[in-house]
């Protein structure tokens, strides 16, 4: 490798590093007006960003500390960051199914765990094993290489749920006008970066085939290095979106949306409290009219 190249990968690394921190920061930072100053935050986004922060700390020190530690750890820290980050991107279909089965009566396929769980069992199954068997024979050629495709088809796969959930999501958030179940330009913006992400991964997936059949090569190049990175950052980007959409539910949860068993109530009340009126100014009336026939 030549000192320009290895020069290159060092700074493309570095920018991951960064880019890992700026997610966090924009995924937690933000605080809801019932968050203490320096808590975690949130509350239906509470549980991701508690995960996202335990996966860009072992980002982090995993590469901070690269030299010191024995590789088969790093690899091993490799592995559990890889499998956290595709539980991560299950969590958020399931907080949003969650945030809309108080607003909504969910179908029997629609509820989240019959819906989400088949999906979290072959995907959380799928990373494990690929990240695994990666880290065990790492450094045995082509073989080790290549099994990271295990890893990478359950990154690809995991866009199935979040699809789902965001189509069941904008037919309930956008039901009418001239294109419903459209959705909100947050909820197209983050489609985008799941459609982005999904070829992303596949564009992976297709050179570590093409590697493991010795139609490329995978030695070091720009060409390999910018294929991971345009992985990290897809990733990142679609995370970085889901803690956008989660932090705004958090946001707008006391909004209630049309139809919603809370609007019902407060029709009910309101309806119930225009007849109480009503009924004060009839008696009020009639008992003026007592008083002015007795005078």
């Amino acid at each position: 490798m030549s000192a320009v190249l290895f020069q290159v990968i060092k700074a493309i690394n570095l920018t991951k590093r960064l880019y890992v921190v700026a997610v966090t920061a924009i995924a937690i930072a933000p605080r809801m007006p019932f968050d203490q100053p320096f808590s975690i935050g949130g509350n239906l986004s509470r549980g991701f960003r508690i995960l996202l922060l335990i996966i860009a700390s072992l980002n982090i020190l995993r590469n901070i500390f690269v030299k010191l530690m024995p590789l088969s750890l790093y690899k091993f820290l490799m592995a559990i960051e890889s499998s956290s980050t595709s539980f991560l991107t299950l969590l958020t279909p399931f907080l949003l199914r969650t945030w809309m089965s108080g607003r909504i009566n969910f179908s029997g396929a629609q509820r989240r765990d019959k819906g989400l769980m088949p999906w979290v069992y072959l995907i959380t199954t799928l990373s494990l094993t690929g990240a695994i068997l990666t880290s065990v024979f790492s450094g045995r050629g082509k073989l080790g290489y290549s099994l990271w495709i295990i890893k990478k088809t359950s990154d690809a796969i995991s866009f199935i749920p979040v699809y789902q959930t965001l189509r069941i999501y904008n037919g309930m958030t956008t039901q009418g006008g001239q294109y419903p179940g459209r959705g909100s330009i947050l909820a197209q913006i983050i489609l985008i970066a799941e459609y982005y992400a999904l070829l992303a991964h596949l564009s992976d997936i297709f050179f570590k085939i093409m590697t493991f059949f010795d139609v490329m090569d995978e030695r070091d190049s720009l060409f390999v290095a910018g294929l991971h990175a345009n992985n990290h950052f897809a990733g990142y980007t679609r995370i970085l979106c889901h803690s956008i959409m989660l932090n705004v539910l958090d946001e707008t949860y006391q909004v209630r949306l049309p139809g919603s068993t809370d609007e019902q109530e407060d029709s009910q009340e309101q309806q119930n409290g225009d007849m109480e009126d009503d009924s004060r100014v009839t008696f009020v009336k009639e008992s003026n009219t007592e008083m002015i026939a007795l005078t």
